[in-house]
């Protein structure tokens, strides 16, 4: 389940994201440790993450706030 959009999606359409040092998220299925899941082709599931603290809430760390945009930058005007 996204922890964006809350939306149940088979495992080919999520990312799994994981804590790492200092704050920051990595991205990938295989790394060790808690684990959230995001919607791989919806950047605003990273918006909604970020507005409600979903990744800190699901990862039970504190996560930077840089760390959760870096996931999804914004395109360029």
């Amino acid at each position: 389940m996204c922890v964006g959009c809350r939306r149940r999606a088979a495992p080919s359409h999520l990312v799994r994201v994981v804590g790492g040092p200092g704050g920051s998220l990595l991205i990938g299925r295989g790394l060790p440790g808690r684990g959230a899941w995001i919607c791989a082709d919806a950047p605003g599931c990273v918006q909604k993450a970020a507005k409600r603290n979903a990744f800190a809430k699901a990862l039970r760390v504190p996560v930077a706030p840089a760390a959760v945009l870096a996931l999804w930058p914004s395109p360029d005007p």
